[in-house]
């Protein structure tokens, strides 16, 4: 996740500096871009990932999310997806 941040920072520096030293472009290009950090951190924070120690398979992933809600955030990402 502190991955994103020196990007981030890079990609703000980089608007700051071609659009004639706008703070406000700056700004704005650096919170969209730290927004997948706190998308990641808010998944955490609720418990939706999680893992488990497999003696066979190793660290498998899990889930608390229902199956319902899944099927609404696929249809929904679908969606999204056919509009653009």
């Amino acid at each position: 996740m502190s991955q994103l941040l020196p990007w981030a920072a890079f990609s703000a520096l980089r608007a700051y500096s071609l659009s004639s030293r706008s703070r406000t472009w700056a700004a704005l290009v650096f919170a969209l871009s730290v927004v997948p950090l706190g998308v990641n951190l808010a998944q955490f924070f609720y418990g939706g990932t999680g893992g488990v120690n497999d003696p066979i398979y190793g660290c498998v992933a899990t889930s608390t999310i229902t199956i319902n809600a899944y099927a609404r955030y696929m249809l929904l990402s679908w969606s999204q997806t056919l509009h653009c």
